[in-house]
This record gives C-alpha cells, sequence and structure tokens, in this order.
C-alpha cells in the first residue's frame, strides 16, 4: 500500500559454538529472536487475535515452537526511543535518547550514546551470535553502527522512512549489510 511503511527491527542470536566458548558449555542455550515492528497493534496478528485477516503462517510457526509476550509495554510512541529502551534495558530518561531522530542529519549521526551497554553486547559475552536485521533509527555515525555496537551481522536501513522500492531516504541511499556503513548496491 503507498503511505503504508512498517519499520522493524530483528534481534538474531544464535549458540553456534565460538572457540573461547566451546568447551564450557555444560548445556545448550536457547536460540533467541527478538522482533518488534512499528504501526503494528497487539490484535493485528491471529497468533495473538485468532479473527484478524492478517495472515502470517511464517510468524504463528514460530509463535508455536517458542515463548510469546502477551503482555509487553512500549517505552515510548516513537520508534528511535522504544528501540532505544528494548537495546538497553532502560527507560528514556535513563539512557537520554528521549525524541525520535529527526532528519539526515539525525539518523546518521551520533544517536544512542556510546556509553550505554546494548543487548548484543551482553550476549555476545555470553557466547551468543547476534544479528540485526531492518531499521535501525537509533544512530548511524561511526561508531552507532549495529556492528559496531554488538552485532556480528547487520542488513537494514539506518533511518526510520525508507522507500521500499528504491531503498532511498531524503535523498539517500539507505540500505548497508554487513561491516559498519558498507551500502548494499542492486
Amino acid at each position: 500500500k503507498s503511505g503504508s511503511q512498517m519499520g522493524f527491527l530483528l534481534l538474531w542470536c544464535t549458540t553456534q559454538p565460538t572457540p573461547t566458548l566451546a568447551n564450557e558449555r555444560d548445556s545448550p542455550r536457547p536460540n533467541i529472536l527478538l522482533m518488534t515492528v512499528d504501526n503494528l497493534g497487539y490484535g493485528d496478528l491471529q497468533i495473538y487475535n485468532p479473527k484478524s485477516k492478517i495472515k502470517t503462517p511464517n510468524l504463528a510457526k514460530l509463535a508455536s515452537r517458542g515463548a510469546r509476550l502477551t503482555q509487553f509495554y512500549t517505552a515510548s510512541p516513537t520508534c528511535t526511543v522504544s528501540r532505544a529502551c528494548l537495546l538497553t534495558g532502560r527507560i528514556a530518561q535513563r539512557h537520554g535518547l528521549i525524541n525520535q531522530l529527526p532528519g539526515l542529519e539525525g539518523n546518521y549521526g551520533v544517536g544512542l550514546n556510546h556509553s550505554e551497554i546494548l543487548l548484543p553486547e551482553i550476549l555476545k559475552s555470553a557466547g551468543y551470535r547476534t544479528g540485526c536485521f531492518g531499521k535501525w533509527n537509533i544512530g548511524f555515525a561511526k561508531g552507532s553502527r549495529p556492528t559496531e555496537r554488538g552485532f556480528d551481522e547487520f542488513l537494514g536501513h539506518a533511518s526510520g522512512n525508507i522507500d521500499y522500492y528504491r531503498h532511498v531516504y531524503n535523498g539517500k541511499h539507505d540500505v548497508y549489510q554487513g561491516t559498519a556503513g558498507k551500502p548494499v548496491t542492486e
């Protein structure tokens, strides 16, 4: 639909052995898949509302095999702030990113303070491999990119308003993969 945009952030973690932790493991750890989606209500998906007309069979299959959050609080009505809260585990007033990042300057600026410890950093220290796929939207300056903030892999965009056909935000190509700041070309 034109004019309709949905951004998402997908965190993927797996316990594939690493050389330093392979011998230390006594029991396998669970894989973690954490998804956050903008502009989607609690009852919009059939896994939470069987009467919904939105069909998501793959999400339903994932949900049937794991834990589903049935009561969840979003710390902010804006995507920048809610993502920062989710990744830090702190309310906005504690991590300091209290407003939506505006325009190219904001989206490609520092964004979330570099002193904040993010969830992927904690998971990596516990032996997990991590990936981030989708909308980042918490700063994309050097040192702020997902692969510089604890993620092993990244495929997504820096801003919150990408054109999903041309992958452009405010005149700037905005799809990146892998190492920090490497643009994806078609």
